[in-house]
């Protein structure tokens, strides 16, 4: 297909970095990112992994939402106000939907599965202790 890793259509691109964005729904994926984990720790004896970008991973949102398509540039480089709760928003202040609503199921289950094999699987693995892992 012509998506092949990624996501299909617009979903498969991030509007302001201009990069692709992998579906992690598709088992081939899940294969391919974690045979990855385990051949940098073993090959190269890694001690952990950071993933970054996990925000654009975990919301169908990419944290971009409420931003329209003329704005968006603006959105992801201008600081951001907090909300009440806590909450990012946009530089005009509309709330972003961090709730369950906006969650990437597919990313969180893929994050939960590198830290499975990453923690609880690394002997099987052939790994000599677990990882560390850091989300950004």
């Amino acid at each position: 297909s012509a998506s092949g890793y990624f996501l299909p259509g617009a979903r498969g691109h991030h509007p302001v970095w201009g990069s692709r964005l992998f579906d992690y729904g598709k088992e081939e994926v899940l294969r391919l990112l974690l045979a990855n984990l385990v051949h940098y720790a073993r090959e190269y004896r890694f001690d952990g992994f950071r993933f970054d970008a996990v925000t654009t991973m975990l919301f169908t949102h990419r944290g971009l939402e409420t931003c329209s398509p003329a704005a968006r540039h603006a959105c992801a480089h201008a600081p951001h106000a907090q909300s009440a709760i806590g909450g990012r928003t946009t530089p005009g202040g509309a709330a972003l939907d961090w709730g369950l609503g906006a969650l990437d199921l597919d990313a969180f289950a893929y994050l939960a599965l590198a830290n499975y094999v990453l923690h609880d699987r690394f002997a099987e693995l052939g790994l000599e202790r677990p990882l560390l892992t850091l989300a950004e």
